[in-house]
């Protein structure tokens, strides 16, 4: 996987700025509890826009959904066990999920677990999402890869749905 300039993460684009949680960790084990680290405890996240390139940090994203990306956030804490398997089954003979980039990690762990569990979010929706974010991060090479991951994934997870959709 190349690197881009201005990234020490192959295959990452520089200069992308997103809004986004604590890590995950990526040694197996989950981190802290982000709701708690964020809120004393609460179930309420308070989303801020962290884009370095506006005059007021602080200022709320613009719709938002604190519920979602509280479960969001807490499914992949808690379930990354599980979704780190699905995606290392998807990986080639001799890789492992340490060998891909942080940012690729948490955007599979992420559409996966919307994938497995947000059955009331289609999963068309789910794939153009996080290709688009996908998109912001990577070249066309590693976006490609994660919408392999992600379609073995969705045929698996939603393959009534798939089937329906025609």
């Amino acid at each position: 996987i190349p690197k881009t300039a201005g990234s020490n993460e192959p295959g990452a684009k520089g200069g992308a700025s997103a809004p986004s949680p604590k890590p995950v960790g990526d040694n197996g084990t989950s981190q802290a509890n982000p709701l708690a680290e964020n809120n004393a405890g609460t179930d309420h996240f308070d989303i801020q826009n962290s884009d370095p390139h506006t005059d007021d940090a602080s200022l709320p994203l613009q719709g938002a959904d604190d519920a979602f990306f509280a479960d969001l956030t807490r499914g992949v804490v808690d379930g990354q066990a599980r979704l780190d398997r699905q995606i290392q089954t998807r990986l080639a003979k001799g890789w492992t999920l340490s060998r891909l980039n942080a940012t690729a990690r948490a955007i599979l762990r992420a559409a996966i677990y919307e994938l497995s569990v947000r059955a009331d979010i289609p999963y068309r929706v789910v794939l153009d999402e996080y290709l688009d974010i996908a998109h912001a991060f990577f070249d066309e090479e590693e976006t490609a890869f994660i919408n392999g991951v992600l379609d073995g994934v969705a045929r698996e997870a939603r393959g009534d749905e798939i089937v329906k959709a025609g």
